[in-house]
């Protein structure tokens, strides 16, 4: 976010200290990053099957819901 301020002056940041992390540790948060954005890809796709799934279980039947995910399995 924005601290209203237009510009940062040397006088104001000079007693700012920013740590400056290790390689393995920048990894280490990268990979947990991205591990995460992967994941959450996964288990929006998954969600988007069981909802055509029910929808193909009310319109025709449980059985063709779950042949429905069992064709999306393979």
């Amino acid at each position: 976010g924005s601290s209203g301020q237009i510009e940062l002056r040397p006088d104001v940041v000079e007693d700012y200290l920013i740590w400056d992390a290790p390689q393995e540790v920048q990894s280490g948060v990268r990979n947990a990053v991205e591990s995460s954005h992967a994941a959450r890809r996964v288990a929006q796709a998954l969600l988007d099957r069981a909802k055509r799934a029910v929808e193909i279980a009310i319109e025709e039947s449980e059985a063709a819901a779950l042949a429905y995910l069992d064709e999306q399995e393979n």
